[in-house]
């Protein structure tokens, strides 16, 4: 999050969804990258031009054992904690020490969904003693954002995205 990377589309479906490349700011195609490295499979009836790369990185990893190719790759999954019962007695369990965090999304200017570390639980967490602008569903079910919701989003990401 947060590198200049080069996108190009390279073919469209009737959906209006576009397929394409990413090559990071060293030339690098992230699709090959993650092939290659064992943590993508290549796609059944994949329509991407360059289709024979694609198989010959993946029969590489799958011989090198690497990612989902290698012995137990359960064993790599992480074991998320996606809702937590009694948030209270969470907290109180942490007894008001410092937690270590990875930030995946920021909701607005003072409100985001973190991994906690190591213990993978998933949360929200609302800066304290503030309110940030921020968008709301209008009568068409539309996201409206409020006056400085974007800016205020924008700040927050900034600070906490990598």
């Amino acid at each position: 999050v947060g590198k200049n990377v080069t996108f190009t589309v390279d073919y469209a479906v009737p959906s209006g969804r576009e397929y394409g490349t990413i090559l990071t700011q060293q030339g690098e195609n992230v699709t090959h990258s993650i092939i290659r490295d064992g943590f993508a499979k290549v796609r059944d009836g994949a329509r991407d031009g360059d289709l024979e790369t694609l198989k010959a990185l993946q029969s590489s990893a799958e011989a090198a054992g690497k990612g989902v190719w290698g012995p137990n790759p359960e064993k790599h999954v992480r074991n998320i904690t996606w809702a937590v019962p009694d948030m209270r007695a969470f907290v109180d369990s942490l007894g008001g020490k410092p937690v270590d965090a990875v930030v995946e999304h920021v909701r607005d200017g003072c409100t985001v969904r973190a991994f906690l570390l190591p213990s993978f639980h998933y949360v929200t967490v609302m800066l304290s003693g503030i309110k940030t602008p921020t968008n709301k569903r209008g009568p068409d079910d539309k996201l409206v954002a409020e006056p400085f919701a974007k800016e205020a989003t924008y700040y927050t990401e900034s600070r906490l995205l990598q």
